[in-house]
């Protein structure tokens, strides 16, 4: 009896560990090389993605066509940029739409400046800074960008970080059809 007893709570153990994992989804892709800073040019790639940053993509979100990769022959920074070719997306924020995220560690009170170069074609855009923490959200100026240009311009934003923020958080989303260009991604902190 103590045999079956066991065997069942072995069964219904694995059984919850199955069904938990499959109703789990996956948020995004990443690859962390810790030898390598954020990586704001793009230029450092293993398995197809740059490093250091999250990747809302195809895999991960789940209403929309695209496409993400690097691009050799449109950049402004270094040797490739980061390219979106965008069929069909949500239009929502965050892991809904194709995109990138990343943090770094910041200390409370101290501006950090970010800049980033970006090209478009009939595309809008979503780029956001953010102080974070496990349980809040101190959102920075928020660029949305709906650019129709196919001239890489420069974008910028600021912002302090709050008591008890410890981490500052920058996400680009494409919310619409089209193809967008990344590059030069700047974080400096100011004081």
């Amino acid at each position: 009896m103590k045999k079956i007893v066991e065997t069942l709570h072995v069964k219904i153990a694995f059984t919850a560990l199955v069904f938990t994992t499959a109703c789990m989804l996956q948020m995004s892709e990443s690859i962390i090389d810790p030898n390598v800073d954020y990586n704001g040019g793009f230029e450092i790639v293993k398995n197809q993605l740059p490093v250091n940053w999250l990747f809302y993509t195809q895999k991960t979100v789940k209403d929309g066509r695209f496409t993400i990769d690097v691009d050799t022959i449109n950049f402004i920074d270094g040797k490739q940029s980061l390219h979106f070719n965008v069929a069909s997306c949500s239009g929502k924020v965050g892991r809904f739409s194709p995109g990138i995220s990343q943090e770094i560690e910041v200390s409370e009170g101290d501006t950090y400046h970010v800049s980033a170069r970006i090209k478009s074609t009939r595309c809008s855009i979503n780029f956001q800074i953010s102080a974070v923490d496990a349980f809040h959200t101190s959102n920075g100026t928020p660029l949305l960008v709906e650019d129709k240009n196919q001239e890489w311009k420069t974008y910028n934003a600021s912002i302090v970080i709050p008591k008890h923020m410890k981490r500052l958080r920058l996400e680009l989303n494409v919310l619409s059809p089209g193809e967008v260009w990344l590059d030069a991604v700047r974080i400096q902190k100011i004081q």
